[in-house]
């Protein structure tokens, strides 16, 4: 058994068995983070929620990295991840929610998702979305919310959307929780049962969903 599965196994073990459940867990690099994200999608009863910078890790560039780094190992974290991310989409109740900092950017006509104010469009989909992820957004597009903050030019508030844009990574699902402590180096933490942590966390996506622009599928 390789280290990475290990580190899921640890993850697996914890976000079922309560007594393990507060345990804070390391997350050290990409592969963790989609370990780390297949965990809560697949134990995730109703919704996962998500504030993250480019969408990037349901990106080519992000499953690339993984892969160049886990590629050799018998377990597959991205494979893992979709399956989770799929199956959690496939059950009855649920909906994936996530807002993004950053304006995406454009991609060819025949592809874009598009943002539109008054009638204008303003911006297109996140750049890089493999193609499987297009594919199980768009089948279950009426489950799957996807927002971008404003820019500094469309906000109302001018300091709250600095402090918007300054706002760490996280996400959340039931009372689990990843926060990201480095978001180049994707470094965080993650738990399983800390319920009051978790209800600030959804407190602040909700401030945030309030301050973005939803995109269509």
């Amino acid at each position: 058994m390789c280290k990475l599965e290990r580190y899921f196994k640890a993850l697996q073990e914890a976000a079922e068995n309560k007594d393990q459940a507060q345990f804070v867990f390391p997350n050290e690099d990409e592969g963790h983070n989609a370990v780390s994200m297949g965990v809560i999608f697949g134990n995730a009863t109703n919704t996962v929620k998500m504030y993250c910078g480019k969408f990037g890790l349901f990106t080519d560039e992000f499953e690339n990295a993984v892969n160049e780094k886990y590629g050799d190992s018998e377990f597959k974290p991205m494979d893992k991840l979709f399956k989770n991310v799929e199956d959690f989409l496939e059950r009855k109740g649920t909906t994936f929610e996530a807002v993004i900092a950053n304006k995406p950017q454009g991609l060819t006509s025949d592809e874009e998702i598009k943002i539109t104010i008054n009638g204008a469009v303003i911006a297109k989909e996140p750049q890089g979305l493999t193609s499987k992820y297009k594919d199980l957004f768009t089948k279950h597009k009426d489950k799957v919310k996807i927002s971008v903050l404003k820019s500094e030019d469309e906000s109302e508030n001018k300091i709250r959307n600095k402090i918007n844009k300054l706002t760490p990574h996280f996400a959340v699902g039931n009372n689990m929780f990843r926060f990201e402590t480095d978001e180049i180096r994707r470094t965080a933490i993650v738990s399983f049962n800390y319920k009051e942590e978790v209800k600030l966390f959804l407190e602040r996506f909700d401030q945030l969903k309030t301050d973005s622009l939803p995109l269509s599928l």
